[in-house]
């Protein structure tokens, strides 16, 4: 009888990254606001491991995303190392299924580039995109370099969830939409070092301070 470890012998170190990474995304989608850590992606050729192990789960050739880094030059390179590594088709925001967005893209670029993604239809929410942002950093308690302080509501947490980061465009581009339900768009952060919390469509999210109720 075969051993469980022969039969997965001869598989290639990335279909594991990318199971662990599945395990770790659903954990945050049933979780909003509760950080999970991406394993780094094998042989990575985007500057975060994590980042391009999100990439390389959710997106493939029938899939089409949007790019945002610093500067031009920075946007294009990303983008043609996206369409190069999955397939995708990069299109203008409005037809997007994925948003990437880097940690030093602009922004003002990225409240703009969160408010023009598609939300879906009432017949297709499906169809609203994901933007996948990357910070600088994410924490569960306060710690330097994450001072901003946000608190999550809605399906999947008991009370209310709170998670701390570097930066809030995401959620002032986020806040300033104008969905109903079912329509919107998903929300996945990642930091340089793997952490990441999922914010779908349904989570209520505020600022935060400590001692507020």
């Amino acid at each position: 009888m075969s051993t469980p470890e022969a039969l997965l012998a001869g598989y290639p170190p990335e279909v594991f990254i990318t199971q662990q990474a599945f395990r770790q995304t659903l954990d945050a989608w049933a979780r909003p606001g509760l950080i999970r850590t991406v394993p780094d992606f094998p042989r990575a050729s985007l500057d975060n491991p994590a980042l391009e192990t999100l990439v390389m789960m959710l997106i493939d050739r029938v899939c089409t995303f949007v790019a945002l880094a610093a500067g031009d030059d920075s946007r294009d390179a990303f983008a043609t190392r996206i369409t190069l590594l999955t397939h995708a088709e990069a299109v203008p925001a409005q037809e997007a299924g994925f948003a990437l967005i880097t940690a030093d893209a602009p922004l003002d670029g990225q409240i703009q580039l969160i408010g023009e993604l598609s939300g879906g239809t009432p017949f297709s929410p499906e169809k609203g995109a994901t933007a996948i942002v990357e910070c600088r950093c994410l924490a569960q308690i306060p710690q330097e370099g994450a001072p901003l302080a946000f608190s999550v509501e809605g399906p999947g947490v008991r009370t209310t969830n709170i998670f701390y980061v570097s930066d809030d465009a995401w959620f002032v581009g986020r806040s300033r939409r104008i969905d109903e339900f079912p329509c919107g768009i998903d929300l996945i952060l990642v930091d340089t070092s793997g952490r990441a919390v999922a914010l779908p469509r349904t989570a209520r999210l505020s600022p935060w301070e400590r001692g507020t109720t």
